[in-house]
């Protein structure tokens, strides 16, 4: 098994690569970086709005659901599992936590492939 990436970090080279390897798990990390707390529709309307390349007032309800849902059953666990964010089912938010060197630079170079520029970002 490879050595972790930091200290207090216990996920490998391949599994931070796994984790970054999905579009909807950067994207709540993108979110996270600049709102370091946000609920999961908030965080689900904005990837909508990246996903459908729209403002987003234009975002139905629907497609906030299935966001939603997509992210409590399969990239909130993983996320949280591997100590990248927190989250509390009482509040229904996601909490920022500090990304180890690695993945935040990784998760750099991937908003240049994801955006094309850093303007969505924000």
């Amino acid at each position: 098994m490879p050595a972790p990436l930091e200290r207090g970090y216990s996920n490998s080279l391949d599994e931070s690569f796994r984790l970054l390897a999905n579009y909807r798990r950067r994207c709540v990390l993108h979110c996270l970086r600049k709102n370091h707390s946000l609920t999961v529709s908030e965080t689900a309307r904005q990837i909508a709005a990246w996903e459908r390349d729209c403002p987003l007032e234009d975002i139905s309800g629907e497609a906030i659901r299935q966001i939603t849902t997509n992210l409590y059953h399969t990239h909130l666990p993983k996320l949280e599992n591997a100590n990248l964010v927190e989250f509390d089912p009482s509040s229904k938010r996601i909490i920022a936590c500090e990304l180890p060197s690695f993945i935040a630079t990784a998760l750099e170079l991937c908003a240049w492939e994801d955006y094309g520029d850093n303007s969505h970002r924000n």
